[in-house]
């Protein structure tokens, strides 16, 4: 898969690209290699930031993703950017045992989609 999308480090969408791939194939610090010199940029792409934190998060590195989730957050990002930011932001604040700023990215999460499975799940079982 690396050998088909060959990974340029001058190229931002190849490396988000090939790091996009290596999340969908469980290769987590293998999509944050990828993305590192991306996300340190003054402005990268949400996309990027959302990508980055997805590889933390699958570590279970918590505390570590919620800086760039906030920063996707900050950015002029469309509305299903900023859904994946706040769900993952839920996501990162239950795993630090912070239920109450979850419970808040979750519910700005479903004000965004009213339907959103993992908000939904967590109002319905808090963990």
């Amino acid at each position: 898969h690396r050998h088909a999308l060959p990974s340029n480090p001058d190229d931002p969408r190849s490396r988000n690209n090939v790091a996009l791939l290596r999340n969908q194939l469980g290769e987590l610090l293998g999509a944050e290699d990828e993305l590192r010199p991306l996300v340190e940029l003054a402005s990268p792409a949400p996309m990027t930031l959302i990508h980055f934190a997805h590889a933390l998060l699958g570590q279970q590195r918590y505390k570590e993703a919620v800086p760039p989730l906030r920063r996707c957050l900050a950015s002029d990002s469309s509305p299903s950017l900023q859904l994946q930011a706040h769900l993952r932001l839920g996501q990162a604040y239950n795993g630090l045992r912070q239920t109450e700023e979850a419970a808040a990215h979750y519910g700005e999460a479903l004000k965004l989609d009213p339907q959103s499975e993992p908000a939904r799940a967590f109002f319905q079982h808090p963990r």
